[in-house]
């Protein structure tokens, strides 16, 4: 009797085992390519999926080195999903995002690098030996691109003073060489470095002051207000006050 219980359950666990992997394999059929259409929505019903059961996940990632462009896309695509909500899920596959950051495939590069941006607070010393490449993006990118590289890079600044005093300057001077336009955005990436120290923090308020009587868009100078006084809180320097 012991020795039929004994069978019966170790023939459950086969079942159960290849039940989940005909799923994962079955994952890869539920995305927006393998639908048929350009729509997102396939994507994130995976992304929920995979936010349930995080095996599902591991197929995802094996397949954002394949050499179908489109799966590629929609599998990092699930994963930028799934770090908006969960990123310490995504923060265990950092290695394998990392290894996008060298793909030709741009919606498959802005897709991963949003992935690793919102886990970058859970995986600071992964990434920090990928800076050069990440401040590489952050220069030559698409404005996604950029984006991405430089939210990443601010988050990981921010994780200790090394890592600050070897990027902090590359991310002022990515600041100070933005259009006006760009400054409330591109400021709000790399705020949690600057908010590491007094110094940097004093760097970042004397670019947005400066940049500040050229930006015309009233919510603009709003965000660069705000920011401004986060800063001056921490390095001692009473804000000024703008007339509204």
């Amino acid at each position: 009797m012991v020795i039929h219980v004994r069978m019966i359950d170790q023939t459950c666990k086969i079942h159960i085992h290849r039940a989940e992997h005909c799923l994962q394999m079955n994952i890869l059929d539920r995305l927006s390519s393998r639908r048929g259409t350009t729509s997102a929505e396939p994507n994130k019903q995976v992304a929920r999926l995979c936010m349930e059961n995080p095996a599902y996940l591991n197929k995802i990632v094996e397949n954002l080195t394949s050499n179908d462009r489109r799966l590629q896309g929609d599998c990092a695509e699930v994963l930028a999903e799934v770090a908006k909500l969960k990123p310490q899920l995504t923060a265990k596959h950092i290695d394998g995002l990392l290894m996008m950051l060298d793909t030709e495939n741009n919606r498959a590069l802005w897709e991963s690098l949003s992935a690793i941006a919102s886990a970058a607070h859970l995986a600071p010393e992964s990434i920090y030996p990928y800076r050069d490449k990440l401040l590489h993006l952050a220069k030559t990118g698409s404005v996604i691109v950029k984006d991405g590289a430089l939210a990443t890079l601010g988050k990981v600044a921010a994780h200790n003073p090394s890592y600050s005093k070897t990027i902090f300057s590359s991310l002022i001077q990515a600041l100070a060489d933005s259009k006006h336009k760009d400054i409330p955005r591109i400021s709000e990436y790399i705020m949690p470095a600057a908010k590491t120290t007094g110094r940097n923090s004093e760097e970042m308020s004397l670019i947005l002051r400066k940049s500040l009587p050229k930006i015309t868009k009233k919510s603009a100078r709003q965000r660069v207000n705000k920011l401004l006084r986060s800063l001056e809180c921490i390095h001692g320097r009473q804000p000024s006050q703008e007339k509204p």
